[in-house]
């Protein structure tokens, strides 16, 4: 593949953020877009040996799915060294493993996992006390 010349006419971009990637022109090698998250929110702190660890988690062990093979005949595109050229783009947001790419590429992976522990308990006021020792 060769590359090619990018003309973007006016771009906004609000936010890019958690593994994200904004690409403007070709790319050989593909992306490999990763993140991976723990939350935690108590009133009260009761915290187990492993509960930090992502491995302790059965959402980070599992294998990311694979799409299918596309069916039918092979499809091949020839753009030759013809300029990628876009008019105007606004975009407000691109977060957790996504990728908005203006051009042609290799393979993409994304892979967002996220493990969100909330144990508020109604009417309770955390007392935060710091040890300093």
């Amino acid at each position: 593949m060769r590359c090619r010349e990018s003309a973007v006419g006016r771009l906004y971009v609000n936010t890019v953020s958690n593994a994200a990637m904004l690409q403007i022109g070709d790319n050989r090698e593909g992306n490999y877009l990763f993140s991976r998250v723990l939350a935690v929110q108590r009133s009260i702190a009761s915290f187990g040996k492993d509960e930090f660890k992502f491995s302790s988690y059965h959402l980070f062990a599992r294998p990311l799915p694979v799409a299918p093979a596309p069916s039918g005949p092979p499809v091949f595109f020839d753009s030759g060294s013809a300029p990628i050229e876009i008019g105007d783009i606004h975009i407000t947001a691109v977060s957790a493993a996504a990728h908005v790419r203006i051009g042609s590429g290799g393979p993409d992976v994304g892979e967002t996992r996220i493990v969100n522990i909330r144990n508020r308990i109604p009417g309770v006021v955390p007392r935060v006390k710091v040890d300093f020792d």
